[in-house]
């Protein structure tokens, strides 16, 4: 009776999870939708879209839940393709490369294809190493292509918009949730701490500062770049503790 018992509620957790999994990718197509929508709004009510685009926009939102006449390829194109997305899935340096070559335009589509088709069973650790193993090689080639490291992830970048679609899966809600709560509870319970890091603003609030007390500014300068503000050994003072309160 308690293996019966135990079968049936590993069952309808699979089910649960298959639920989820399936809500995630349409969240995430009504999401991609609404910021479709609000742009072509934006457009609309500066009196630049034209009518060709009023049409073009009625008709370009897709019934996620309205069945499709798919076209089915024959045997030989079906092995070819099953061979293709079997490579894709277990080499994520391919997927990896593809993400650095397509537009912001274009990540989307990519992002729903890789997140909740390629790798969509969001709970078998297998794909879910696998998808990791993807953030990791783009994550690694973006630090070594940046310029300026404060603004890494702040950024409308593809990996950006990546980690945006993974924490808006099931799992990913689930992490954030337990790591961050607690860490958020008490920055709002604290209204008075201050956890800017961001070295230029950090300086121009030391400068406010100086200036509001009446005192001299003359060792801050206006205009200086990050890199001056970084190696300001005030600034460095006052940013330690804050990252200290953060980690």
């Amino acid at each position: 009776e308690v293996s019966d018992e135990l079968s049936e509620a590993q069952r309808k957790l699979r089910e649960l999870k298959g639920h989820i999994s399936t809500q995630s990718k349409k969240n995430f197509l009504l999401e991609r939708d609404v910021r479709y929508l609000d742009s072509r709004i934006a457009l609309l009510i500066q009196n630049r879209m034209a009518a060709d685009e009023v049409k073009e926009l009625s008709s370009h939102l897709e019934d996620i839940n309205q069945a499709t006449n798919d076209y089915y390829p024959d045997g030989e194109r079906t092995q070819l393709y099953g061979n293709l997305f079997f490579l894709l899935q277990n080499e994520p340096r391919h997927i990896a490369s593809l993400t650095r070559l397509v537009t912001l335009g274009e990540i989307d589509t990519l992002l729903q294809t890789v997140m909740f088709t390629l790798y969509g069973n969001q709970y078998e650790s297998r794909e879910e190493h696998l998808l990791l193993t993807m953030f990791q090689l783009v994550l690694a080639a973006q630090f070594e292509t940046t310029q300026e490291f404060s603004n890494l992830l702040r950024q409308n970048t593809p990996v950006s918009r990546m980690m945006n679609t993974y924490t808006s899966r099931g799992p990913g809600q689930v992490y954030l949730k337990n790591v961050i709560s607690g860490e958020i509870a008490r920055v709002i319970e604290n209204r008075d701490l201050n956890l800017e890091i961001n070295p230029l603003k950090v300086y121009e609030e030391l400068r406010q500062e100086r200036m509001d007390r009446g005192q001299s500014v003359d060792d801050f300068p206006q205009g200086v770049s990050t890199e001056e503000a970084t190696n300001n050994p005030l600034v460095r003072a006052a940013i330690e503790p804050r990252v200290a309160e953060l980690t």
